[in-house]
């Protein structure tokens, strides 16, 4: 019996070196879009992650102010006029690291050399300072509060105020902005009907 041996044509040939051309362009082209898009992740995720950690840790604080003492007829969130854009807020810190600034301390949010920072102390004024942003040239911040039954707005926040205002807006380099409601005592809602 003779065997017959296959041999490959050039056509053959030439139409399995297309074939596999073909797939490997589809396949390194799906590569290359994977690291494109893994790259814009890995920046995104860079980019958003300090914004997303200064947001939490300032909703911890803002989430644990201090009732207002209404003998002492002062606020516990106020703007301090005697330091540039400083806004004091007195609140439960909870349990820290450092026992001396645990439990109702007083915090200070002011500009650094181009930092925002936060000084916490506590009642015996030892304080601790903290750095909650790197390269932050200004902050502004605006109060949102009921008066009258309207809501406003302002830019400033008296010591002498005896509630808190409803709602705080810090905005940083004039176009991060960060929001976050202030913890008020609630009050009832009055149901009509049965």
């Amino acid at each position: 019996m003779d065997k017959k041996q296959y041999q490959l044509s050039l056509i053959e040939v030439m139409v399995s070196l297309f074939i596999l051309s073909i797939t490997l362009s589809v396949l390194t082209s799906s590569l290359v879009k994977e690291i494109r898009i893994k790259k814009k992740i890995t920046e995104a995720t860079r980019e958003s992650m300090p914004k997303i950690e200064l947001q939490q840790n300032l909703a911890r604080i803002f989430s644990k102010i201090l009732p207002n003492d209404i003998q002492k007829e002062r606020s516990n969130i106020y703007f301090d006029p005697s330091e540039e854009n400083c806004l004091v807020i007195r609140f439960d810190n909870g349990f820290h690291q450092n026992s001396v600034l645990s439990g109702p301390v007083e915090g200070r949010i002011t500009l650094g050399q181009k930092d925002l920072l936060l000084k916490i102390s506590n009642l015996a004024g030892i304080e601790s300072v903290y750095t909650l942003k790197k390269n932050v040239s200004s902050i502004k911040y605006e109060f949102l509060y009921l008066s009258s039954g309207d809501i406003k707005f302002t830019h400033i926040w008296s010591k002498k105020n005896t509630v808190n205002p409803l709602y705080i807006k810090i905005i940083l380099n004039k176009n991060e902005e960060y929001a976050f409601w202030i913890k008020t005592t609630p009050s009832g809602i009055t149901l009509n009907g049965s």
